[in-house]
């Protein structure tokens, strides 16, 4: 007995029906949104170096060609497209507004460097660690060509670049068409 001469109960109260319903549904609802969010995850790419390869390359492209005009890099007014030493030349040091280029910034030398590391190497295929790029400007498109020793295929005319790389992830994606 407690004091005052009441006794005192302590009431345990169940889970209802309801309650349990209610936490099922959340969970469910919980579960629909994770699930295929994970199972997406588990088709992503299984070349992430190729794909960061690629973005530091097509970003830099990029912003060479903002900066330039609209010309894409491996091209200039003095020279004609297709040079793969320009190319690389225009990426990795300081150009000027037509695309001449000098170690040093200066006043006309103003723009990039647009990749401070040189050209990345690609990481894939049989031309794994070449960092060298071949030009094609036969196609609209860049195509692999194994029969030439560099890591990248670029278009001057396009600034498309691909991976000169045969073979596939484990998805089923070819490494050109990443």
């Amino acid at each position: 007995m407690s004091p005052g001469g009441r006794e005192r109960r302590t009431v345990y109260r169940g889970v209802n029906l309801v309650e349990l319903l209610l936490v099922v549904i959340i969970i469910g609802i919980i579960a629909s949104i994770a699930i295929p969010r994970a199972s997406r995850g588990s088709r992503v790419t299984t070349e992430p170096e190729l794909v960061n390869c690629l973005a530091i390359l097509r970003m830099a492209i990029e912003e060479y060609a903002a900066d330039h005009e609209g010309r894409f890099p491996g091209t200039n007014p003095d020279r004609t497209a297709g040079d793969p030493t320009l190319f690389a030349d225009q990426l990795t040091k300081f150009t000027s507004a037509t695309g001449e280029v000098s170690e040093i910034r200066t006043a006309v030398h103003r723009f990039g460097p647009y990749i401070r590391r040189g050209i990345p190497a690609v990481p894939v295929g049989a031309r794994k660690g070449s960092w060298q790029v071949a030009i094609d400007i036969d196609s609209l498109m860049p195509t692999v060509d194994l029969s030439k020793p560099a890591g990248w295929i670029y278009n001057p005319l396009t600034g498309d670049i691909i991976a000169n790389a045969e073979g596939m992830d484990e998805a089923g994606l070819l490494y050109c068409n990443y």
